[in-house]
């Protein structure tokens, strides 16, 4: 309870209006969700947190990547724009790590993000996977099996069989 009262400080502080997620690898290394695209992140077991990503930060990295990949169609670096111009409007609804340097979150209008240092530097899977119309995401969470399982709006289901790969829609929905 005390926990939680914090981190919904430090959202506040952070401009978010609302606490989604918090996630937890150990007694130490946890991080907060919200909305705004705030990801926060805490070494203390709570105690102090700091801001280490953002709405804002999500959309420019989506739209860099999106024009980074030749052969994108242009429906998502306009979307990518969109989002930039918009700014930090789109919440992210959940967050997990695998350990204290491999993460993901996940959001409204699609927004997924992973990050292989603990947060301190994100990449945008939006592109890897088939969500064409930016249906939202809910939650991410690990299979028995080890991989990633990320469920959205509409019945989406996206699995992650290994860190770092492609994300692909089993149910084809």
């Amino acid at each position: 309870r005390e926990l939680l009262a914090r981190v919904r400080a430090h959202l506040r502080r952070a401009k978010a209006t609302e606490t989604a997620d918090v996630f937890f690898v150990d007694a130490d290394y946890g991080w907060a969700v919200g909305h705004g695209g705030i990801v926060l992140r805490t070494q203390d077991g709570g105690h102090h947190w700091q801001q280490i990503f953002d709405g804002n930060k999500a959309a420019e990295i989506e739209l860099s990547e999106a024009k980074a990949q030749i052969n994108l169609v242009e429906s998502r670096i306009r979307k990518a724009q969109r989002l930039v111009k918009e700014g930090d409007d789109k919440p992210f609804l959940s967050v997990y790590f695998l350990d204290r340097k491999r993460g993901m979150v996940v959001g409204a209008y699609g927004l997924i993000y992973q990050t292989d240092d603990g947060g301190n530097t994100w990449h945008s899977l939006k592109g890897d996977m088939d969500n064409g119309s930016e249906r939202h995401l809910y939650q991410v969470n690990q299979l028995t099996d080890g991989s990633l399982l990320v469920v959205g709006e509409q019945g989406r289901v996206f699995i992650q069989d290994k860190w770092g790969q492609p994300l692909r829609n089993p149910l084809n929905i």
